[in-house]
């Protein structure tokens, strides 16, 4: 029987033609029997069992439920296949803590670290070779 405090396991169900991928997670609390299905909005899917749940359980439950779960991840790519990729450049908008700021990339060659600022409705972001840059270390993480 696993522990709940294992790292949760990575598995594959397949149904007709398609699979997916999910993270199943022990539940310590062994009062609710339910098998439960998650499907976050980022497409990941998480499924929560109690503790004393058998794999076989488990995957047979999971399966039960791939068309639910494969219609929301459906409904998840057609929502974000219009969505084009966010542009780290000098006037894009960005959303942090409800609020929408205009970011600010400035370039400095002399800066070692890259820094993130909040200043007025600016978010100032200041560092070297930032154009190249694709990862957002040492800001604020942003929506």
């Amino acid at each position: 029987m696993p522990s709940p405090t294992e790292t949760p396991q990575k598995y594959v169900i397949r149904y007709g033609d398609r699979e997916f991928q999910y993270r199943l997670t022990y539940r310590a609390d062994s009062k609710k029997a339910a098998i439960r299905v998650h499907v976050h909005p980022n497409g990941n899917v998480e499924v929560e069992a109690p503790r004393y749940a058998s794999l076989p359980e488990i995957k047979a439950a999971v399966q039960r439920r791939a068309r639910w779960v494969l219609k929301h991840l459906d409904d998840i790519e057609e929502r974000t296949r219009h969505v084009q990729p966010r542009q780290w450049v000098s006037g894009e908008s960005l959303l942090y803590l409800g609020r929408r700021y205009v970011l600010k990339v400035i370039n400095d060659p002399e800066q070692r670290k890259v820094t993130c600022k909040l200043i007025g409705g600016q978010l100032r972001v200041q560092g070297k070779e930032l154009e190249s840059r694709t990862d957002t270390e040492g800001c604020p993480r942003l929506v």
